[in-house]
């Protein structure tokens, strides 16, 4: 039997990752999406339904990065490139939604057990995120610390669901397309995925490697930068695996302190690389994280007190607090 070529890619839904994502896709027989429905991408590939319906179809916030993406897939998908996607867990969540505009979810949750297990979870992450929301707009930074920590907890528990259910469906997919004579086979996947990297790895030993975007593209967009900074210094990812058990020894109440920082000053916006700024995310993470990363607990504390006065003055809490 033919053994696959696993290659998992961890990126980020900018189009500053896209070119990497091109170059490495190119070399694989095989795309996995991280997105959650495949016959839908296939249809947008084919022409059959316009990009910017399915846009509507998926809820996602980042339409301006799939459009970019889909002119990218547009070409694989024609060179003969196979283009798939996966992720069960969105699936789920988009069914919600749907019930919800259709005011059908009572009846829908009490016939789908499976549906009912994903409602549930979200239930009490948005539950935690909504306290957190409560806790910013309070201006009480203890406050807002502690419920920082308890959405991390809860959100690193569907991360840790929704990894597992993705990597056991890409297990028959892999298994599948390996079977028809594609052995190299390309999965996206986010940088906060690394439950699902440790999984294909059981169920694929040795025949599993990791890209990461966000490194390569440091190493050419920004040469001088210190790439520990990047790797190790953002307090949401290292508050994540250290919930996830892949870190310790941290200290959880500082790292939530930078972590609300950080949100408070990283822009939420879609931004278009140029000829002259091919990273225009990834410069501005880099500067503020090398901001937080030196600040204490007091020094974030004073920067909050200083910062939320002036930001609630034309600003919602929505706008500062994407964790």
């Amino acid at each position: 039997m033919l053994e696959p070529e696993i290659t998992v890619l961890l990126t980020e839904h900018r189009i500053e990752h896209l070119p990497i994502f091109e170059e490495i896709a190119e070399k694989h027989d095989v795309i996995i999406l991280e997105e959650p429905y495949p016959d839908l991408i296939n249809q947008v590939l084919e022409g059959g339904l316009d990009l910017s319906k399915y846009v509507e179809l998926v809820y996602t916030e980042f339409s301006k990065f799939l459009e970019e993406q889909y002119k990218i897939l547009t070409k694989l998908h024609k060179s003969g490139k196979i283009i798939y996607a996966s992720e069960p867990y969105l699936a789920q969540l988009v069914k919600i939604y749907k019930h919800i505009e259709r005011k059908t979810l009572h009846d829908a949750l009490k016939q789908d057990k499976f549906l009912q297990f994903v409602h549930n979870i979200e239930n009490i992450v948005s539950g935690k995120l909504l306290e957190y929301y409560d806790a910013v707009s309070s201006l009480d930074f203890e406050k807002a610390v502690k419920a920082l920590l308890n959405y991390a907890k809860a959100d690193a528990y569907r991360i840790l669901i929704r990894d597992l259910m993705r990597a056991s469906e890409l297990r028959n997919i892999i298994r599948y397309y390996t079977e028809k004579g594609y052995r190299k086979i390309l999965v996206e996947a986010g940088l906060i995925h690394v439950v699902l990297v440790k999984a294909l790895s059981i169920y694929f030993p040795n025949k599993v490697q990791v890209i990461n975007t966000k490194k390569l593209l440091a190493e050419r967009c920004l040469p001088d930068a210190d790439l520990k900074v990047l790797e190790y210094s953002h307090p949401g990812y290292t508050i994540t695996f250290v919930y996830l058990g892949f870190l310790n020894n941290y200290n959880l109440r500082e790292l939530a302190a930078r972590c609300i920082i950080y949100n408070m000053l990283i822009s939420k916006e879609e931004k278009y690389p140029t000829e002259s700024d091919p990273c225009p995310h990834l410069r501005e993470e880099y500067g503020i994280l090398k901001l937080v990363s030196r600040l204490s607990f007091d020094e974030c504390r004073k920067l909050f007190e200083k910062v939320m006065l002036k930001m609630l003055k034309g600003s919602t809490e929505s706008d500062f607090v994407g964790f």
